[in-house]
């Protein structure tokens, strides 16, 4: 029997005081989640989103809550195609979001790279670009879960990032991650 394919985390948090609340909340935008009703995320049943969510889930207590982490299946199809729908919009408003701060950067570019502090500027805004790229990518569906050509903007998102890397003078798309 295949593993299910989704994780569910179930949270409730004190109404006092309500910085728990906005903590939680954008955390959970932060790695990913897609809320499903209220207080009820999900991500995909991957490694990576266990450890998110269970991280979660160890914050929320600490801060006075309850959380429970579930790996289930969508009952019925209908379930299924709004989670995945859910995720594609989600994605795909983080990389508008990706391509648009990249945008600035490679407008901003010819000004930061005239002198060597703005070079390092530029290198750590492209760095920063970077690690965005890779914490969306961490948390799309994989593409087997896809629709067809649901990945299309993942792809120039890539193209763009690496025209980035180029023009702040590191190597042309090889770069190491994580530098």
């Amino acid at each position: 029997m295949a593993a299910p394919r989704w994780l569910l985390l179930a949270h409730q948090l004190p109404t006092r005081p309500s910085n728990a609340r906005v903590k939680t909340w954008r955390r959970l935008q932060q790695i990913g989640a897609v809320p499903t009703r209220n207080s009820v995320y999900v991500l995909p049943n991957t490694e990576a989103c266990r450890e998110d969510f269970e991280w979660m889930r160890s914050e929320i207590v600490a801060l006075g809550g309850e959380a429970t982490v579930f790996a289930a299946d969508a009952v019925n199809k209908d379930g299924e195609e709004d989670i995945v729908a859910a995720f594609q919009r989600a994605r795909e408003a983080d990389y508008r979001a990706l391509k648009r701060d990249l945008d600035r950067l490679l407008a901003a570019k010819g000004r930061r790279a005239a002198a060597p502090a703005g070079r390092d500027s530029l290198g750590r805004a492209v760095r920063t670009l970077r690690e965005r790229f890779d914490e969306i990518e961490r948390h799309r569906l994989q593409p087997r879960e896809r629709t067809p050509g649901s990945g299309g903007r993942a792809g120039r998102a890539r193209a763009s990032e690496r025209a980035a890397r180029r023009s702040a003078g590191g190597p042309g798309g090889d770069a190491p991650r994580g530098r």
